[in-house]
C-alpha cells in the first residue's frame, strides 16, 4: 500500500538531538531492546560530535511542525579490505517508522547511503536483514540487491569478555613440542 508523504533525507543537524534520540530509541524498540533515555541521548552526542563509526541519514517529515519529525534512519560505515583492498560501504542499520512505510523512505535513505559509497570510493554495498524478514528482503531485491551466501556470527558481551580472556591466556601458555627435537 503506497503512502503519501512528503520527506527529505539528509544527515541529521546539530540541534536535532532531541528528534534523532527518539528515532534512535524508537529503531531499538522495533528491535526489542530497550533502551532508556540517556542511552539514547549518548547514541545521539556520539552521532552529533563526530565520535561513532557510523554515519547517519535521516528522513525528514515535511511540513509545519516547530520540531523537526524523523520518520526514518539508516546507519553506515565504510569497512575494510574489500575486494582488491577498496573499501565496502557497510549498511548497519535501516528503520522506517511503522506509520511512513510504503513511501519509499526506506529506498530514499539506502539511495543516499549508495551516494556516500560512491563519494568515499567503496566499491560494494553491504547489508544483513534475518532470514525469516521475507518483506524486507522482496524489497532489497527491487532495489537491485542479490542475496550473499555468507552466514553472519555475533558473540554477545559475556562471550566477548570470556573469548578475550582465553586468547590471551592461550597466547602465553607454552605449547607442547609436536616433535622431538633433534639430539
Amino acid at each position: 500500500m503506497a503512502v503519501d508523504i512528503l520527506f527529505e533525507v539528509r544527515p541529521p543537524a546539530a540541534g536535532e538531538s532531541e528528534a534523532l534520540a527518539a528515532i534512535l530509541a524508537a529503531m531499538e524498540r522495533h528491535y526489542d531492546t530497550a533502551v532508556t533515555d540517556d542511552e539514547a541521548a549518548a547514541a545521539t552526542a556520539r552521532l552529533l560530535g563526530g565520535h561513532a563509526p557510523a554515519r547517519c541519514l535521516v528522513a525528514l517529515a515535511a511540513g509545519p511542525s516547530p520540531r523537526p519529525r524523523f520518520i526514518g534512519i539508516t546507519l553506515f560505515a565504510p569497512l575494510f579490505p574489500g575486494t582488491r583492498f577498496r573499501d565496502v560501504m557497510y549498511l548497519k542499520d535501516l528503520f522506517v517508522l511503522p506509520e511512513a512505510r510504503g513511501a519509499g523512505v526506506a529506498r530514499t535513505l539506502v539511495a543516499g547511503v549508495a551516494q556516500a559509497a560512491i563519494d568515499a570510493g567503496c566499491e560494494r554495498l553491504e547489508w544483513v536483514t534475518d532470514r525469516g524478514n521475507a518483506l524486507a528482503r522482496a524489497a532489497y531485491r527491487a532495489l537491485g540487491a542479490t542475496e550473499g551466501d555468507r552466514i553472519t556470527y555475533r558473540i554477545g558481551a559475556q562471550g566477548l569478555a570470556r573469548l578475550a580472556a582465553t586468547g590471551h591466556a592461550e597466547a602465553r601458555r607454552p605449547r607442547p613440542a609436536r616433535c622431538k627435537p633433534e639430539e
